[in-house]
């Protein structure tokens, strides 16, 4: 369905519904269409404004400062709406060698902050005593196995609003109870 429509010159939206057909296919069950990834129209379409030539060193370097200095403005706003590793621990009732053990499977967030680990206090429900989910928001371990990110882009797609949700975070349709849909479109982040 979406093969037969890649050959003509698109617009944004029109990219965006191919993208969102073969998506809606792929959900299906069928298998990508490689011919949509290798039309130009639509790749022109996706990458409008994007930079052909490659960076300096200079430039490089500049982008890499930059980088680094939103990421710790970010780690102390999100710092902000952290428990310690001590809280966690004592909330959870773990040692801080299994937090860090479920820091690494995946099973709970957390970034380094100052010589620390901090955990984002949204991830937790003091009402969830499920096996494997003991203190956390129901189905977000599933969720987090799921999203094939960094822990900070996990953070950020789970607190964003989305359009899919009805402007809405996922986290905050986790919470409602509705797993599956958050689950549904975590299987599509980060896949290119």
């Amino acid at each position: 369905m979406v093969a037969q429509k890649i050959d003509q010159k698109l617009d944004d939206n029109q990219a965006l519904k191919l993208v969102s057909l073969d998506r809606e296919s792929l959900a299906s069950g069928a298998r990508p269409t490689t011919k949509l990834l290798e039309n130009s129209d639509l790749i022109k379409t996706l990458t409008r404004g994007k930079r052909t030539k490659p960076y300096t060193q200079e430039e490089r370097e500049n982008l890499e400062r930059e980088s680094q200095k939103r990421t710790l403005q970010w780690d102390k706003k999100l710092s902000e709406n952290c428990y310690t590793e001590a809280e966690v621990a004592k909330r959870l009732k773990a040692t801080s060698t299994n937090l860090q053990e479920r820091v690494e499977n995946q099973s709970l967030l957390a970034i380094s902050y100052e010589e620390g680990l901090i955990f984002p206090k949204w991830q937790f429900d003091p009402n969830n005593h499920q096996e494997g989910e003991q203190g956390l928001v129901k189905g977000l371990r599933e969720v987090l196995e799921a999203l094939d990110l960094s822990v900070r882009a996990q953070i950020s797609w789970l607190t964003k609003p989305h359009p899919i949700f009805e402007q809405r975070s996922p986290i905050e349709i986790l919470k409602q109870g509705d797993k599956n849909r958050v689950l549904q479109e975590a299987r599509w982040v980060g896949i290119s």
